[in-house]
């Protein structure tokens, strides 16, 4: 019996399995956002009651509707976490539908706040005690600021429509609580200016807009992580390019597929290889290629399949 003459390969590294990104992390993070965001609505209502600003109750509604969403979403999340192995895809399309709720309740929520300061606009009144209402505003953008760079770190690491929708909307409250501290102080400073009294439905105003802005923004970027569409012209370009780097390393290109589950991309590569080369051979050469695409292509996973034509 004789022995084939080509080396052994030799043993491979175990191939290591990546992080979905709708993992624990993410579960425990938005449980932090609720918890934060009851802290927050709780001092804003109170502030709100005491200095009789549209400003705040239009900040603390929508701190409370989105309270109310975020806990619905980490309580679906942990609740599919244990139902993992019913999803060989992940959790990423749940995610994009739960973002999809949070960011429709958002939309009644800014469509509300418009409503009523329209109204304030027929019948404005001055603002009542102000120090109160300032204290609690700072408090809640220094706790909006920790968690908006929590959620960036896991951002940057695992890519989640989740993690970013949260990420625009701490974005938009801090933001906002520099014009809630300026209505605040320009209406008590100056109580019988007109401008003064206009000044806190326009700033209430401003925080409805913004959040109908990114609604829209965020609904268009998870409707595409919905949908079965192939790869952006860039990144199909990576795939050409990568391959081009391996071109003596297979035979021929028999096809090339792409699919999305959530935000993750995957990707079905049909290579034929030489007949006469082992399969130990061909098994660290489609690792090569695996290991290249996923590192150019962000959020990638990348399955090499050895085929002799192409897939129907």
């Amino acid at each position: 019996m004789t022995q084939d003459p080509t080396p052994s390969a030799g043993p491979r590294k175990p191939i290591p399995i990546k992080n979905n990104p709708a993992d624990g992390a993410t579960s425990r993070l938005l449980g932090w956002c609720a918890f934060q965001e009851i802290l927050v609505v709780s001092g804003n209502l109170s502030a709100a009651i005491v200095a009789s600003s549209l400003t705040l109750y239009a900040d603390s509604a929508k701190e409370a509707v989105e309270t109310l969403a975020t806990l619905g979403v980490w309580l679906m999340l942990r609740r599919m976490q244990n139902r993992r192995h019913e999803f060989d895809f992940g959790l990423g399309r749940i995610e994009s539908l739960l973002t999809i709720a949070l960011e429709v309740v958002l939309f009644f929520t800014g469509c509300a706040i418009l409503i009523e300061a329209y109204e304030r606009f027929q019948e404005p009144h001055a603002l009542a005690s102000i120090g109160f209402a300032v204290a609690i505003t700072v408090a809640g953008f220094i706790s909006e600021f920790i968690m908006y760079r929590a959620l960036a770190k896991e951002q940057a690491q695992r890519p989640s429509p989740m993690l970013k929708s949260k990420m625009l909307t701490y974005r938009i409250a801090m933001v906002g609580d520099f014009g809630i501290i300026a209505t605040l102080v320009a209406g008590k400073l100056f109580p019988g200016q007109a401008w003064a009294l206009y000044l806190d439905p326009l700033v209430a105003s401003g925080f409805g807009i913004a959040l109908l802005i990114k609604v829209y923004g965020s609904l268009s970027h998870v409707v595409g992580d919905l949908s079965d569409k192939t790869l952006e012209e860039t990144s199909q370009l990576v795939v050409v390019r990568e391959l081009a780097v391996f071109f003596h390393d297979y035979e021929q290109i028999h096809g090339i597929r792409s699919r999305r589950s959530g935000n993750v991309v995957y990707l079905e590569i049909f290579l034929e290889f030489r007949q006469d080369l082992p399969f130990g051979v061909v098994q660290e050469t489609m690792d090569r290629i695996r290991a290249r695409l996923e590192e150019h292509i962000g959020n990638s996973r990348v399955l090499i399949i050895p085929a002799r034509c192409a897939p129907e």
